[in-house]
C-alpha cells in the first residue's frame, strides 16, 4: 500500500517520531491505525463556471 497523509492530531510520538497536533506525516493505512491521526482531506476540483455566448452590441 502507498502512504497517504494524515494530520496528527495529539503532540507525541507518531510512529517513531515526536510531531505536533496539526502536523502532516505521510503513513500507510496500515501504521495510521495505531497512531493519533485523522486523513488529510483530499482537495475537490472546484467546477468552472460554463461559459455563456453573448450577442454582439448592434446586433439584432
Amino acid at each position: 500500500m502507498s502512504a497517504r497523509d494524515y494530520i496528527v492530531t495529539h503532540t507525541g510520538w507518531v510512529a517513531g517520531v515526536f510531531c505536533r497536533a496539526g502536523a502532516v506525516v505521510q503513513l500507510t493505512p496500515e501504521q495510521a491505525a495505531y497512531e493519533h491521526v485523522r486523513p488529510q482531506p483530499v482537495p475537490q476540483p472546484v467546477p468552472r463556471p460554463k461559459r455563456t455566448r453573448r450577442k454582439a452590441k448592434g446586433a439584432s
